[in-house]
C-alpha cells in the first residue's frame, strides 16, 4: 500500500515479519477470554470486560500479518499488522 511504504521511506514503520507464534498466542488470549465471559456467575462488568478485552484481542489479530512495526528511537513497538486487500 503506497501510504504504508512512505511511512517505510521515511523510517516510522520498519519492515518485520509476521510471527505464527504471536499470532497463535493472540488466538489463544482472545478464545480463553470469549468462553470466560459466558461464565454465568461473573457480574455484568466482568462479563463486558472479559469479552471488550477478546474484542481487542480479535482487533490485534486481524493486525497480525502486516509485516510492519512502528519504529520509536531505540525501541520497536508492534503495532498493525493488517494485510489490505484490494476490492
Amino acid at each position: 500500500m503506497k501510504e504504508l511504504d512512505n511511512l517505510v521511506k521515511i523510517n516510522k514503520l520498519k519492515p518485520e515479519p509476521p510471527d505464527a507464534q504471536e499470532f497463535a498466542g493472540m488466538v489463544r488470549a482472545a478464545e480463553i477470554k470469549l468462553k470466560d465471559a459466558a461464565i454465568s456467575g461473573l457480574s455484568a462488568d466482568s462479563q463486558f470486560s472479559l469479552a471488550y478485552s477478546a474484542a481487542h484481542a480479535l482487533g490485534r489479530i486481524a493486525l497480525a500479518w502486516l509485516p510492519l512495526r512502528k519504529s520509536l528511537p531505540g525501541i520497536s513497538v508492534s503495532t498493525a499488522h493488517i494485510r489490505i486487500k484490494p476490492v
